[in-house]
C-alpha cells in the first residue's frame, strides 16, 4: 500500500494515481527546510525536514504547499541507500477538522485544551 497526499493507493493501482498526480508534476519547484539526517546504524538512517512544493498544475491552477516529511532509508547490497518508507504530515485545526496546508499554524492555534 502507498500512502500519498492525494489518498491510499493499493497494489496494483499505482497507474491511476501516478494519473492523478502527474498534473502536478509539470511546473513544479521543491524546497527544503531543516533537513536533518540521523543515521541509526551502518545500514539503516532517517531524515526528516520541512518541504515546500508549490508551482502550476497542467489545467493552469497554482498550488502550494508546506509540509512535514521523515524519511526512512536502507543502504542496499550494492551500497547504493534505497528509500523504505516515507510519510508527509501536514498540522490540522482541531476546532475545524482541516489540514493547514500551508503549516503554518502553531500549536495555540491547531489545539485549545480546556
Amino acid at each position: 500500500m502507498y500512502f500519498d497526499l492525494m489518498g491510499n493507493v493499493h497494489r496494483p493501482g499505482f497507474r491511476a494515481h501516478y494519473d492523478n498526480i502527474t498534473p502536478y508534476l509539470a511546473d513544479a519547484q521543491i524546497a527544503f527546510k531543516g533537513l536533518e539526517i540521523t543515521a541509526v546504524t551502518e545500514t539503516f538512517g532517517y531524515a526528516t525536514a520541512m518541504q515546500r512544493y508549490w508551482g502550476t498544475a497542467t489545467d493552469g491552477n497554482d498550488f502550494d504547499l508546506t509540509f512535514r516529511t521523515t524519511s526512512l532509508v536502507r543502504k542496499r547490497e550494492d551500497g547504493n541507500w534505497k528509500y523504505v518508507h516515507e510519510h508527509f504530515s501536514f498540522p490540522v485545526n482541531m476546532a475545524t477538522q482541516k489540514a493547514d496546508l500551508t503549516s503554518r499554524l502553531n500549536v495555540t492555534q491547531t489545539m485549545k485544551l480546556e
